[in-house]
């Protein structure tokens, strides 16, 4: 099983949600952390990340600081366990 999912919303032959919902039709045994990255902004509204099971939506250009940023934010709520040493990439 994986932790992590790093999804972009849009994909050349299938888009992030509906990747995201055959990853759920699976019926996984342990949901992964799903980070989605978009162009669009983060205008994804709060119920439909809710039920997709997405964790954060991250803005492109992704750089590495604005993902250690997302994923210290996870960290906080609880949602990772840790957020490991990644110094040199902010």
């Amino acid at each position: 099983a994986y932790q992590f999912l790093f999804v972009d919303l849009k994909m050349p032959d299938i888009d992030g949600v509906d990747l995201i919902m055959t990853l759920k039709s699976m019926k996984l045994s342990k949901w992964p952390v799903v980070i989605l990255t978009t162009a669009y902004g983060r205008d994804i509204p709060f119920l439909e990340k809710e039920k997709l099971g997405i964790s954060a939506v991250v803005e492109k250009p992704v750089t590495p600081s604005s993902l250690v940023d997302e994923l210290s934010r996870l960290s906080e709520m609880d949602v990772l366990p840790i957020v490991p040493n990644l110094g040199g990439l902010e």
